[in-house]
């Protein structure tokens, strides 16, 4: 399930371990959180929260989604798989230099777990170093909504299940100048070294800086598990985190020497975790791991929480004008966007009182001065509301990277702080000093507290004809994975909150957010209802018959889950005072990506 079973790979001051087995499976996450929500952040957020709150809270609209074509997986065109793409997900979308980019994750050859070399194996022959993929859509053909909708209607399934459509013609990156009807790796690279991409290593958002010529840049941000470590000389951190000499690396065999590739982080003395047979030191990481004290998954009383608030190293890259597959990156250390989605705005002043005068439509390159990337992000995947380590959002923002011309640009974040005495907001270079964002519009202060456990990845995109920022996020897991994801914890859920992608609504990307509501519903697999029914996009244990969506043949006793919506800007149309929003949404059984389709109507 891609980024949300998160991997590890290990560079300078990290590991890189023996060659996966195909036994271990896909490696995942566990995931916890903190509420460390302070008098400060409280205070600051009081300006523009009692402002602006009832505003945002009533929303003049309502909303309805279905899906409407397959883009990858079992369903979806035969050309696809033809090009080496039997399943994958995310397929994160921006619009550059005429074409609509998507960033596809772990990315599968056929149904048989283990088979997705993408033409690049390790040296055991069994797992690859690099699984993620990259297709195209030509923004000629496919301008708006309106000629996505001629090309679905053109193209019905033969099925008779409408969502089994094709989707707008899709063009993957080729493996190479031999091999180019094969989809070919997607790599961040430092110099001439190409990155590991394995299994859970994967893109988790994507941006143009809508630049002309030679500073024109499509940019990635990759999520590799790499983990901050203690310096080598003193227990020292970089970025002001704290060294945990108490953090170790998951074993998942006694005998072994060293972590694997995808080895989890884990507080030494712990109880034994799945797919953690033991909980050790090694000479790479004896000096522990820099942790993040301030983050709102912290929880100093909690071996897991001190665990799970390790600083990772993501991987900031820009494609390569004659090889696209490959993104030259910088290091971006981090802990509190994790788990990160980014947006592009045209007009940005962080000086404006109340954001008033900004222009928040997508970057275009008129005016690049004020132009620059929003960051929306999350310390981890989930938490649990009901200990106080939930997984709140925090947001920074980016002055527009630039190509330099010799692979390299500019990468320096700012976070968001709070807000001056005027309502404007306040950034700083310092991670430390983000505060968390208010997620209850309809109440006067911050109220951090995300309730949602299982918050998954996210996308936030400004849709002009609503002049809201729009924000889905969430999904659903079985049990095995709240069990990896979750671990000792999982008991303390609330799985009432599990299942739908919720949205959520802003008029300002700092918010106030107004409280999360259910967006797409899945159904019930229990009762084969909904999605999980007959036409469904989900598969069912429960439901029989030729319109069922069917199970990969690695999963055949799991429910499907949604997870990863990305909404896709190019695509939102406006008539009539009707908004038409098109997104994708990954399942994780049957292994695809689908086209939804949401209508927005005025109340």
């Amino acid at each position: 399930m891609c980024v949300i079973f998160a991997a590890v790979r290990c560079g300078a001051r990290s590991f890189r371990g023996n060659a996966l087995r195909k036994s271990r499976g896909i490696a995942r996450k566990r995931v916890l959180s903190s509420s460390m929500a302070t008098a400060h952040s409280l205070s600051v957020f009081a300006v523009a929260s009692l402002a602006t709150a009832s505003a945002v809270h009533a929303q003049s609209f309502t909303h309805s989604s279905e899906p409407i074509a397959a883009v990858v997986g079992r369903y979806a065109p035969p050309e696809r798989k033809m090009a080496g793409v039997y399943g994958t997900d995310l397929g994160w979308t921006f619009a550059h230099e005429g074409r609509l980019w998507m960033l596809f994750g772990d990315t599968w050859q056929d149904d048989v777990e283990g088979r997705r070399d993408m033409g690049v194996l390790d040296a055991g022959g069994e797992f690859p170093i690099a699984d993620d993929a990259l297709g195209f859509v030509s923004l000629t053909a496919f301008p708006d909504g309106h000629a996505v909708e001629a090309f679905v209607a053109a193209h019905p399934s033969a099925s008779g299940v409408t969502w089994r459509a094709a989707s707008p013609t899709v063009t993957f990156a080729p493996l190479n100048a031999v091999s180019t009807n094969l989809a070919g790796p997607l790599r961040p690279m430092h110099g001439e070294t190409a990155m590991w991409s394995l299994p859970a290593q994967t893109p988790v958002t994507g941006f143009s800086n809508a630049r002309k010529g030679a500073q024109s840049g499509a940019f990635a941000i990759f999520f590799q598990n790499e983990k901050l470590l203690c310096g080598n000389s003193g227990l020292t951190c970089d970025g002001g985190f704290q060294c945990k000499t108490d953090i170790g690396v998951c074993l998942e065999q006694v005998e072994q020497a060293l972590p694997s590739p995808v080895a989890q982080p884990c507080a030494l003395g712990t109880s034994r975790e799945p797919f953690c047979v033991q909980c050790a030191p090694t000479l790479s990481f004896n000096n522990g791991m820099c942790v993040d004290t301030g983050s709102s998954i912290y929880d100093e009383s909690s071996a897991t929480a001190r665990a799970a608030s390790v600083a990772r190293i993501h991987q900031v890259g820009m494609a390569r004008t004659n090889d696209p597959l490959k993104f030259d990156s910088k290091s971006w250390i981090t802990q509190r966007f994790f788990n990160v989605t980014s947006r592009t705005v045209s007009d940005f002043d962080k000086s404006r009182a109340n954001g008033a005068g900004n222009d928040y439509r997508v970057a275009d390159g008129v005016d690049p001065e004020r132009e620059g990337v929003f960051l929306w992000g999350r310390p981890n995947f989930g938490g649990v509301a009901a200990l106080g380590r939930d997984a709140q959002l925090y947001l920074a923002w980016v002055p527009m990277p630039v190509n330099n011309g010799r692979g390299g640009f500019n990468w320096n974040p700012e976070f968001f702080a709070g807000f001056a005495p005027n309502g404007a907001p306040r950034f700083s270079s310092r991670e430390q000093d983000a505060i968390a964002l208010d997620l209850d519009a309809a109440k006067p202060g911050n109220q951090p507290e995300e309730e949602n456990d299982l918050v998954g990845q996210a996308s936030v995109a400004w849709i002009p004809s609503l002049k809201k920022w729009v924000m889905l996020y969430g999904g659903g897991m079985g049990t095995i994975f709240s069990e990896l994801i979750f671990g000792d914890d999982r008991d303390k859920l609330d799985p009432s909150k599990v299942g739908p992608i919720y949205a959520r609504y802003a008029d300002q990307p700092w918010g106030p957010w107004t409280k999360a509501q259910p967006f797409f519903e899945p159904g019930d697999p229990a009762a084969a209802s909904g999605e999980y029914g007959p036409a469904g996009i989900m598969h069912s244990t429960r439901c029989s018959g030729d319109t069922c969506a069917k199970s990969e043949q690695a999963w055949t006793t799991d429910n499907g889950g949604l997870y990863a919506p990305d909404i896709i800007t190019p695509w939102t149309t406006e008539q009539n005072g009707i908004t038409t929003m098109y997104w994708h949404v990954s399942t994780w059984n049957p292994y695809q990506v689908v086209l939804m389709r949401t209508t927005f109507t005025p109340k």
